[in-house]
């Protein structure tokens, strides 16, 4: 994606601040197919080795590109200005746009260049969304001032993108002693990819949604969270990343995570997916949870209601039960004994508090 080195606003910090990473991805992922496809074209049918070095955007590419671009312009046009009530990629706004790194090298066989292409990480692609924008706007303004430059326009758009995502990091931190609202634990599947999820694929009827999910150790503190909604399903659903990102912006989100089954595959230690301490976040994988984190989910499974004390200790002992001869999971049952000590005094203290409390009222 070789552009001129410039400071961008554009990020997946910011899109997914928007509510837009999930798209933003599932675009990404669009045009490196159709990339891919156009590649395979361009490849000799007889050796399969690509006829070309650099990734050229000829006149198939270039239709393509703009077919899957515009919508996102389209639909997202309030991003970048204000002035316009439509914007529409051009072929002067894609110059010097690449979604694919090409390398050639010489086969020492045949002595022949061999072609090899890989795509460029997707940490590149928001800023190259407003380098478009930036350069269609660009040849909108140019006829009423010829004067203006890349640069001008690049500065209003940014400036315009750090309002928007700063206004929006303040209206997701929601304080819940002032919304009227009874707390249940909410389900929401995680999808690795928006672009795969079946809703997506066969075109059911896909809402955007905010749901507000409280976090883990913050007391009455929750976040306004920008979701899915498949009304063809009821089901609501957010991307993994995306999730990812906003716990590293606000911190541990309590909810019931429906997983997919490449997440679901993943080795968390003997839960599975169908274990709710697993669902709701709780794991002794080295690395995801500091000890804090972890009893703050299980303090909170309890003072919410969402599991019993038996059922949390049930789990925990069965991982126990299955782990603790194997000598690389020594850690991890480590955590999980002191967990379940932690537990049982928590318990503990909570019934003599309450015993005090039923003294003084008599």
């Amino acid at each position: 994606m070789a552009k001129e080195k410039r400071t961008y606003a554009a990020s997946p910090e910011s899109f997914n601040m928007l509510g837009l990473y999930d798209e933003v991805y599932s675009l990404y992922e669009e045009i490196n197919e159709a990339s891919e496809r156009i590649m395979q074209a361009n490849a000799n049918p007889h050796t399969g080795v690509y006829q070309r070095g650099t990734f050229d955007l000829h006149d198939l590419s270039l239709s393509t590109i703009k077919k899957i671009l515009n919508p996102f312009y389209a639909k997202n046009i309030s991003l970048f200005t204000d002035e316009y009530e439509k914007m529409f990629v051009n072929t002067e706004a894609l110059r010097n746009v690449y979604f694919v790194k090409c390398n050639m090298d010489i086969d020492r066989k045949t002595h022949q260049y061999v072609y090899s292409h890989k795509f460029y990480p997707f940490k590149c692609f928001p800023e190259t969304l407003e380098y478009i924008a930036v350069k269609i706007l660009l040849t909108y303004k140019k006829n009423k001032n010829p004067s203006l430059t890349f640069d001008d326009i690049l500065k209003d758009i940014n400036f315009r993108l750090e309002m928007l995502t700063s206004q929006a990091w303040s209206e997701r931190k929601v304080d819940l002693s002032q919304e009227e609202i009874p707390f249940e634990c909410r389900q929401l599947h995680v999808f690795r990819s928006l672009h795969q999820v079946s809703c997506v694929r066969n075109s059911h009827d896909l809402v955007p949604d905010t749901r507000i999910l409280p976090l883990v150790g913050r007391n009455k503190t929750g976040v306004r969270l920008p979701i899915h909604r498949c009304n063809t399903c009821c089901r609501d659903f957010i991307g993994f990343e995306s999730y990812k990102l906003f716990c590293g912006e606000y911190g541990l989100l309590f909810f019931e995570r429906i997983t997919d089954e490449d997440l679901s595959a993943m080795d968390f230690f003997g839960f599975k997916a169908e274990s709710k301490l697993h669902r709701m976040g709780y794991n002794v994988v080295d690395g995801q949870l500091s000890e804090k984190e972890r009893r703050s989910i299980l303090t909170m499974l309890l003072e919410t209601n969402t599991m019993r004390y038996s059922e949390i200790c049930s789990d925990i002992e069965k991982a126990i039960r299955l782990f603790q001869s194997r000598p690389n999971y020594m850690v991890a049952v480590d955590k999980w004994r002191r967990d379940l000590e932690f537990l049982g005094n928590y318990v503990m203290d909570q019934e003599s508090r309450d015993q005090c409390q039923t003294i003084v009222l008599f």
